[in-house]
């Protein structure tokens, strides 16, 4: 077991060696809010596991890696492989990273995106509308004239730049307004829904081209909690999480106003 670096902190958490406690650690480091699982209903896999270290490949520089290589190369905290509905192969760099949830980042975003399905579905969202449509308040932004399926195509037009070595500009306050980095005594009261009301679009219009840029995703997470009235992690954990059969809790984080992290804190 690992013991907590003594030097972490919000500044440099999701940085390598620290990077290897703080994402199974997450929830002593931001606020968060749990997603609950229906321990009774969990489903139990198929356990067929094989031994796949004698799979090779072409590693960096062409030369030929094994999974353990690939594992210490890139800081891997674990690999499941699943096949055919069996667990096949269950991997962990320590043991009680197995038992503890790990921060998926980006893949937040097709979390997200899966439960805005769930609320079209029930004809609670219809992407043809505009974004304001639901949050009025969001007219003077970049957001306030295009649509809600522009937003999950990640066509919006912003002024932002996905820029993660950023040491200033709009990249870095997003990331201070998600509560993922330090901000300033002025800046404690600016949340992840007033940088978004914040945005101004960028040279261009909305729909021309795709462009990964991850507030639309926290945009996203803030409609679907408006138009359901239910906070995000509840209604993850009722339409995805719990029909799942998922064994154990999960969490998001959240911003110093509460607001989720839906583009990157499942």
């Amino acid at each position: 077991m690992l013991d907590r670096p003594q030097n972490l902190n919000l500044l440099n958490w999701r940085q390598s060696p620290y990077s290897r406690w703080s994402f199974h650690h997450v929830r002593e480091l931001l606020p968060t809010e749990n997603i609950r699982a229906d321990k009774a209903a969990a489903n139990d896999w198929q356990i067929a596991l094989q031994s796949l270290d004698a799979i090779e490949f072409e590693g960096v520089g062409g030369e030929t890696w094994s999974l353990q290589q690939l594992f210490q190369s890139t800081d891997t905290d674990a690999l499941l492989v699943a096949h055919r509905g069996s667990l096949v192969y269950e991997w962990y760099a320590q043991a009680d990273i197995a038992e503890k949830p790990h921060i998926v980042f980006s893949v937040s975003k097709s979390i997200t995106s899966v439960l805005a399905g769930v609320m079209v579905g029930q004809g609670l969202l219809d992407p043809t509308l505009q974004v304001i449509d639901y949050l009025p308040q969001l007219r003077d932004s970049a957001y306030g004239d295009c649509s809600l399926q522009q937003v999950l195509d990640m066509t919006v037009n912003l002024d932002f730049d996905e820029d993660y070595n950023a040491k200033s500009g709009k990249f870095l306050e997003y990331r201070m307004s998600t509560g993922w980095h330090p901000a300033g005594i002025d800046q404690i009261d600016f949340g992840l829904h007033d940088f978004l009301m914040s945005l101004s679009p960028g040279p261009g219009s909305h729909g021309y081209r795709f462009d990964y840029k991850s507030p639309n995703s926290d945009l996203l997470g803030w409609v679907i909690e408006t138009v359901a009235g239910e906070r995000l992690a509840n209604l993850f954990s009722e339409y995805i999480w719990q029909p799942m059969g998922a064994e154990t809790d999960a969490y998001i984080t959240l911003d110093r106003k509460g607001a989720a992290r839906s583009a990157g804190g499942f």
